[in-house]
C-alpha cells in the first residue's frame, strides 16, 4: 500500500511542526519505526495495529461496570481467575477518577516539559489513595495462538504512568479482553499485566523518548 502511494504520488504530507509526542507515537515506534514514520508523515495513513478492537472501547466496560466486575454476576465471574483476581479486587475497591471513552469528546493531558500528550483509557484511585491507570485492548481470541502482551502496548501504558503528571499514577494495568467473533463478539477471557514504574522501566522510557525525539 505505501509503495503504491509513493509510486503514484497520490499523497500529501502532514504538518508535524507541533512537536508533541503522543503515547500512540511511542507505541507505534516500538511496533515498527518505518510504519510510524509513514503514518506520522502522510495524510490518510493509519497503522492497522491501532484499529484493533476499537468498536469495544465505546462500551466503557470498567467505567460502567467496575463495581460489579468480578462479583456474583455470571457474565463477569467467568472472566475472573487466579491470574487476574488481584486486578479485579483492586478495581472493586477503587474509585473511578477518569474514563477516556465515557463520552464523544477526547481529552488530552499534556506534559509540557516532555512535549508529551496522552489520553488513558481509565484512571482509578485505590483504597490507599494512590492513582493507577488501566489501558485495555480488545483482541480476537485464537486458541492456537500464544497471546503474549505486546511491547508496544506495554510502552503505551508505561508512558501514561511516567509522563502524565496530572494523575501521578503509581502503577498501571494492561488488560487484554479476548472476544469470540463467532459468538456475537462476547468476551470470553481476560489477561492482565501489572506495570510499575521501577528503575528499569523508567530508564527504558527515558531512552525511548530520547530516541523518538531524535528520529
Amino acid at each position: 500500500m505505501p509503495k503504491q502511494i509513493k509510486k503514484n504520488k497520490k499523497y500529501s504530507l502532514k504538518d508535524n511542526t507541533h512537536g508533541y509526542i503522543t503515547a500512540t507515537d511511542l507505541a507505534n515506534f516500538v511496533f515498527c519505526p518505518i510504519g510510524y514514520s509513514i503514518a506520522r508523515s502522510i495524510k490518510g495513513i493509519t497503522l492497522s495495529v491501532a484499529k484493533t478492537g476499537t468498536q469495544f472501547h465505546e462500551l466503557s466496560i470498567l467505567n460502567n461496570n467496575y463495581q460489579s466486575v468480578g462479583t456474583d454476576h455470571t457474565e463477569r465471574t467467568s472472566l475472573v481467575n487466579e491470574s487476574n483476581k488481584a486486578f479485579f479486587d483492586d478495581i472493586n475497591s477503587s474509585e473511578s477518577v477518569y474514563a477516556g471513552h465515557s463520552n464523544d469528546e477526547v481529552k488530552y493531558f499534556t506534559n509540557e516539559q516532555e512535549q508529551f500528550v496522552g489520553d488513558p483509557d481509565y484512571v482509578f484511585n485505590n483504597k490507599d489513595g494512590h492513582n493507577y491507570i488501566v489501558e485495555e485492548k480488545f483482541i480476537k481470541y485464537d486458541c492456537e495462538k500464544d497471546h503474549r502482551f505486546y511491547d508496544n502496548h506495554k510502552v503505551q501504558l508505561a508512558s501514561y504512568i511516567k509522563y502524565l503528571l496530572d494523575f501521578n499514577a503509581q502503577y498501571g494495568y494492561l488488560v487484554y479482553w479476548f472476544y469470540d467473533s463467532s459468538d456475537n463478539n462476547n468476551l470470553i477471557e481476560c489477561k492482565v499485566l501489572k506495570i510499575t514504574l521501577d528503575e528499569k522501566v523508567d530508564n527504558f522510557m527515558e531512552r525511548l523518548m530520547s530516541h523518538v525525539k531524535q528520529f
